[in-house]
């Protein structure tokens, strides 16, 4: 098994050895292209078609960057069998993109934390089910275990509601380094992890991830969860990414805005109309605006804050104009 990564060498190895133990009972080579926070897109296709890589660890950003460059040059990825991600949620639209586009046969998602061991549930595992091959974060992995819990009163939820995810196993870490207040947040006295994030359910044990805790939209009292409206976006097909997030109203509290990455010229109207066929109208985005790249973290992740400041600077700008 010959691997590309762009993820940490700790997360590759976790990654690797989890994969049916490949990486114990028969050779396995993990390569990395660059360190962070370099980031050649051209090199790691060399990589990927010099070496013959059957493998890809990458974060979403990556392999959006990846197809970008695909659809411009002359690549081959034919070696690729397994391709798998972490960091950050993806749409099923996304994920069917990577297999189409890359021609690789399969497109697992991991979830996990540093804190709590790393990988807490995969989608390695075999399902018949789309909804669970390209909707979920998979199933949890052995001696570890999951609950969902409502964000207030801290009670067990029903399946498929969505709640903050709690993580417990022997590989979660015993605490902040000098920071026992910090640690009490987030572990309680029961060695329950409480992620941050939010999720759901189903009845075969699989995970929806819905977003962070912090990113939760509350619009006029109703909770509102950035996730299904960015899925809801990348379905159409004019959009390559979508990222949701809340601004300041002085009435509701926050409203929804979106910006999203296009693969062409669309109104803004025309956005809406289709939303409106798929979601309720409080989670109908108020403000929709194109741009071209989404400001990241040196790990490739979205950084929504800087989003929301770009949007309330971008409307600001727009009011004075007028």
């Amino acid at each position: 098994m010959l691997v590309a990564s762009i993820l940490q060498l700790k997360l590759s190895l976790n990654l690797i050895c989890y994969k049916a133990g490949q990486s114990i009972i028969r050779p396995t080579c993990i390569i990395y292209p660059w360190s962070l926070p370099t980031s050649d897109i051209a090199h790691l296709t060399e990589v990927i078609h010099n070496e013959r890589c059957t493998a890809l660890l990458g974060v979403p950003t990556i392999l959006f960057d990846l197809m970008q460059y695909k659809r411009q040059h002359e690549c081959d990825f034919k070696s690729l069998q397994l391709v798998i991600l972490s960091g950050a949620p993806v749409s099923a639209a996304f994920i069917q993109r990577i297999e189409s586009e890359l021609e690789t046969p399969y497109v697992a998602q991991v979830y996990g934390q540093t804190e709590s061991g790393r990988i807490a549930t995969t989608s390695f595992v075999p399902t018949d089910c789309p909804r669970q091959r390209y909707e979920s974060m998979g199933k949890c992995v052995p001696r570890r275990e999951i609950k969902i819990i409502d964000v207030n009163s801290k009670r067990i939820v029903p399946l498929g509601e969505t709640g903050e995810i709690c993580t417990r196993s022997f590989h979660t870490m015993c605490g902040y380094w000098s920071n026992e207040q910090k640690t009490r947040e987030v572990i309680d006295n029961t060695q329950w992890m409480h992620t941050g994030d939010l999720g759901a359910l189903d009845a075969d044990g699989c995970l929806y991830f819905r977003g962070r805790v912090k990113d939760m939209i509350i619009r006029g009292g109703i909770n509102i969860f950035a996730f299904d409206i960015e899925t809801c976006l990348e379905q159409h097909d004019a959009i390559q990414k979508a990222q949701v997030f809340g601004i300041p109203d002085e009435r509701l509290g926050e409203i929804v805005c979106a910006f999203v990455i296009t693969k062409r010229e669309i109104d803004e109207q025309e956005l809406r109309i289709f939303l409106q066929k798929h979601l309720a109208y409080f989670k109908i985005p108020k403000y929709i605006r194109p741009i071209d790249v989404f400001p990241v973290t040196i790990n490739g992740k979205i950084q929504k804050f800087k989003l929301s400041a770009i949007m309330q600077q971008l409307l600001s700008n727009e009011d004075n104009r007028t």
